[in-house]
């Protein structure tokens, strides 16, 4: 009997309130609670994707989630391992980063460009 570990993921940071029921053909029951409004730590990797882990035993499992929030939405699931979440999260990051650097960068030369606009030019012939 091996068992699997897997992550739920929600691509959606902002969901108000996520119920995860996973019910296995030997009776076993286990329960998830998690979302936007309840504290952080209740994530088991540390990222701002909703994500729980999950040891899938051997078997037919039946997984039954339940989304509640305040905005209209779309809600991706993602069933990952370990390394394809922390593939995912550095994808997420750095796609943040690039955005951020170049935002940076245009207010450096902007800057950069205001203080050359200062400097008074005298015509020296």
């Amino acid at each position: 009997s091996t068992n699997i570990e897997r992550y739920f993921v929600f691509d959606i940071p902002w969901l108000d309130d996520i119920e995860i029921y996973v019910t296995h053909m030997q009776n076993e029951k286990h329960h998830y609670q998690l979302g936007n409004t309840f504290v952080f730590s209740q994530r088991t990797y540390p990222t701002n994707l909703l994500n729980v882990k999950h040891q899938f035993t051997q078997g037919i499992s039946k997984v039954y989630v339940k989304v509640k929030t305040r905005d209209p939405f779309i809600v991706p699931i993602s069933l990952l391992s370990q390394e394809e979440l922390i593939k995912k999260v550095y994808t997420k990051n750095s796609g943040t980063l690039a955005i951020y650097s170049v935002i940076l960068a245009m207010m450096l030369f902007n800057f950069i460009l205001y203080f050359i606009m200062l400097i008074p030019h005298y015509d020296l012939l």
